[in-house]
């Protein structure tokens, strides 16, 4: 009796298992699909991470692909519009029978991405987004490359409250799911301090009406501004705002902003900007970021070298490491139990890091500032 329990129960998972791995894939290329915005104010973030992924997915092609398939990125517009996305995603997934989507660009873009790809069951990768519905709880689908919003502004607040003394923070936001989400770990982690905001001001997405974000937060007198928005309406409230009250304020700057756009639209004059970004300075001499200027230089010779194309650099060396530790033969399914047991030695140098959490994502911040003719990194931040 024993014995046949036992055969049953064998039996049971066996069928389980190959229920699960009997679909492998077929294809003799690996489709990736990213919805981005490649007009309008945003289209710079979404161009440059396409770019930066596309050099990584171009040179592994060159040299016999993963295990003779080549990837395809397939990007389509978004405007920065989640009615479009929606849209856009629907034609990825039905049309262009995607394997996974890829660097979907923004938060209020990502959650109707995320809702759709739950339902397909389409894994979601290397989202360029911070929020923490991509984070918590864990969705064994999603694979994050960047820290979340949450890291990046504790990283500002332990460098301006802890080194610098402020005291009185306050929040200029984009008013959807992307400036709530952070604002929403911002007031978390000054409660935490107990400390409240001083003030805040918001703006709609894909607009620069900022007069009335500058008008709320003028008579709080913050000493620093926490900025949770995209490029242009930044650079529209720090110019609109410069000779006010809030001119001497330090301005800290999510990741999202480009602050290489941010800095050619000021013509490199603001001085008091503090910028995080979620990977290391592009220009460095450490052997990854070399060898992504190389491959730059080489498809996309026209392009100015920054910190949204090493993102998606380093997005694509991520995924791409995925398909070739899984072998010539896997499923969709056993790509997502990979999702989140990255390689850690993909990376030749230890400066990238992988954090050790199942979640894939990279472990630091990097505090940044404009010096007058360069970036420079002032502090570097971890979670542990």
């Amino acid at each position: 009796m024993k014995r046949i329990f036992f055969i049953i129960i064998l039996l049971f998972f066996a069928t389980i298992f190959l229920f699960k791995y009997c679909c492998l894939y077929k294809e003799d290329e690996i489709r990736l699909g990213m919805s981005a915005a490649l007009t309008g104010d945003m289209r710079q973030l979404g161009v440059d991470f396409y770019k930066g992924a596309n050099a990584y997915f171009n040179s592994l092609n060159e040299n016999g692909g993963v295990y003779g398939r080549k990837i395809k990125l397939i990007i389509k517009d978004d405007k920065y519009e989640p009615k479009i996305t929606e849209e856009n995603i629907k034609q990825l997934i039905q049309k262009e029978k995607i394997f996974a989507l890829f660097g979907i660009v923004g938060t209020p873009t990502a959650k109707v991405a995320l809702e759709i790809a739950t339902e397909s069951k389409i894994p979601m990768l290397a989202t360029v987004s911070g929020a923490m519905f991509l984070r918590e709880p864990r969705n064994p689908m999603i694979l994050n490359v960047r820290k979340g919003y949450n890291s990046e502004i504790k990283a500002f607040l332990n460098y301006l409250i802890d080194e610098k003394g402020h005291k009185r923070i306050a929040a200029f936001y984009q008013n959807d799911s992307f400036g709530h989400t952070a604002l929403y770990s911002l007031k978390k982690l000054l409660k935490e301090r107990n400390m409240q905001l001083v003030g805040e001001g918001s703006y709609k997405r894909n607009t620069l009406a900022v007069g009335h974000a500058i008008y709320e937060l003028k008579g709080a007198n913050p000493d620093v501004i926490i900025m949770i928005g995209a490029a242009k309406p930044t650079v529209e409230f720090i110019r609109r705002s410069l000779n006010t009250s809030l001119g001497e304020a330090t301005k800290a700057i999510l990741s999202f902003a480009s602050a290489q756009t941010m800095m050619r639209e000021l013509e490199c004059t603001a001085t008091n900007l503090l910028f995080a970004q979620v990977v290391p300075l592009p220009w460095g001499d450490n052997e990854d970021v070399v060898e992504y200027r190389a491959n730059m230089a080489r498809y996309y010779p026209e392009t100015e070298i920054g910190f949204a194309s090493l993102e998606g650099y380093i997005a694509g060396v991520m995924v791409g490491s995925i398909f070739e530790h899984l072998g010539p033969k896997f499923s969709k399914d056993s790509f997502i139990d990979k999702l989140h047991d990255v390689p850690k030695e993909i990376f030749h140098d230890k400066s990238i890091v992988i954090k050790d959490n199942g979640c894939g994502c990279l472990d630091k911040v990097y505090i940044t500032k404009y010096n007058g003719y360069e970036f420079e990194v002032i502090k570097e931040y971890s979670d542990e």
